[in-house]
């Protein structure tokens, strides 16, 4: 039964994997090979709590068996369960200090406020696999909280981890971030996500500068009309694959993600670029009297989802959660969320929500027209999603709703964020309780002024 267990699992086949691997632990319950993979397919599964029943099962039968205080930490860690979660890694580092995947999950330490012990987790396992790229991409993360050109220097190993990106096919030299020939271009191309884009987009002029020549910036398609405004010195072209053979040849060439450590200063925290995407002026105003026609207050823009569920814990603010901003009297709240969202808009709806939605704006389709209807709202409160960098880029004051286990990028609090100046982080004080955040949320918008684009 196992055989047919790895063999469903392999073919991604995981609910027949969990069948067989439950009838394989039934027919031996004191098998840990058998309990260990049970474990596995429940936690890729999202049955989380059957993975940790099904880890702590194994540590019973085998004690100290590393993979099995990593198996559980990563379950804990996805049901925010932090603190347990750190405390099994260090299990598993005791039980097998040369386990050099082991301190690699341990990304949730920074979200925890100690992102120096996350880096020295990340140095060890260098030091015990120094080409081991998933460990020196981690430790660019945790840097990313405190150490910013060490940490944007060491983020060039995300090509060679196992993540989600990968580098186009450009044979241009890499640009070093110096002046170029005379007349000679450089192309910066952009990677990962659409809030990737943008984020680091906002070194573009920074880029331009330090090249002293002629720029072309590949991007999302849906971007041109946004970037083409925003920044009128580059030429901007849409992205394919494979890349336009129109596409003029650059003596050099770089991704957007490696702006922050050839253009960052050593030794000193960058300074977040001011406002650099503009929306279509004329789109803003009749957006506005659109909005205007909803109510007479203050216009908020909502977004409860982002993030995608198989890189961890969804990061999603259920509906019960936003009533206490729909139960202040004076604000009028705009439906910013991309996707389907009938289900969610019904909920809330159920919840209290007097939530407006101009349906006939998709940033999946017309981001330029998104962007102007962000821009044209008074302020923004959002999870960690695309739309948080899209108004903080636009110079909108923002909040960004975080969840305890944060991403890399929004650092460490009572530090500046290194993206956007107009940005407020509120952040969970413990897992999965947003009632803080929301309450943070409205404090933000009543302390601002009485604002108009």
């Amino acid at each position: 039964m196992i055989a047919e267990g790895r063999a469903a699992f392999d073919h991604g086949n995981f609910t027949a994997a969990r069948e067989a691997f439950a009838a394989a632990t039934s027919a031996q319950p004191d098998c840990p090979e058998a309990l260990a993979r049970l474990a596995e397919t429940c936690g890729v599964l999202g049955d989380h709590p059957a993975a940790a029943q099904h880890w702590s099962s194994v540590l019973v039968l085998r004690p100290g068996l590393a993979v099995a205080y990593t198996g559980l930490a990563l379950t804990l860690r996805a049901i925010g369960r932090l603190e347990d979660a750190t405390a099994q890694f260090e299990r598993a580092v005791a039980a097998n200090p040369a386990l050099a995947e082991t301190p690699l999950h341990s990304r949730h330490l920074p979200a925890l406020g100690r992102p120096g012990q996350a880096a020295t987790v990340f140095r060890e396992a260098l030091r015990l696999d120094p080409a081991h790229s998933g460990a020196r991409f981690n430790l660019s993360l945790a840097l990313f909280k405190g150490d910013f050109k060490t940490g944007a220097l060491a983020y060039e190993a995300r090509w060679k981890a196992e993540w989600r990106g990968r580098e186009r096919p450009f044979s241009g030299p890499r640009w070093t971030g110096r002046p170029l020939p005379s007349g000679q271009s450089l192309l910066l191309w952009g990677e990962q996500g659409i809030g990737d884009e943008i984020m680091f987009a906002g070194l573009i002029p920074a880029a331009i500068q330090a090249a002293a020549g002629p720029c072309l910036v590949e991007c999302a398609p849906r971007l041109v009309p946004l970037f083409a405004r925003s920044f009128p010195l580059a030429h901007i072209v849409p992205r394919a694959d494979p890349p336009s053979p129109a596409l003029p040849l650059a003596a050099a060439q770089a991704p957007l993600g490696a702006l922050p450590g050839l253009l960052w200063p050593a030794g000193a925290p960058p300074v977040a670029p001011n406002h650099y995407l503009q929306a279509d002026p004329a789109t803003k105003a009749q957006l506005r009297t659109r909005l205007d026609l909803l109510g007479a207050g203050p216009k908020i823009g909502i977004a409860w989802r982002g993030g995608h569920p198989a890189a961890g814990r969804p990061r999603v603010i259920p509906a019960p959660a936003w009533a206490p901003l729909f139960a202040h009297p004076d604000l009028v709240v705009i439906n910013l969320q991309h996707g389907a969202t009938a289900e969610e808009t019904a909920a809330l709806a159920s919840a209290g929500g007097r939530l407006h939605t101009l349906a006939d704006i998709d940033p999946l389709r017309d981001m330029d027209t998104f962007a102007a209807l962000v821009g044209s709202l008074d302020a923004i409160v959002a999870v960690d999603n695309s739309t948080i960098h899209l108004a903080a880029a636009l110079g909108r004051p923002t909040a960004v709703l975080l969840a305890q286990d944060s991403d890399w990028r929004w650092g460490v609090d009572g530090t500046p964020c290194p993206w956007y100046p107009s940005l407020t982080r509120l952040r969970q004080s413990k897992a999965d309780d947003w009632a803080a955040p929301i309450q943070a949320a409205l404090d933000f918008l009543a302390a601002l002024p009485p604002c108009r684009p």
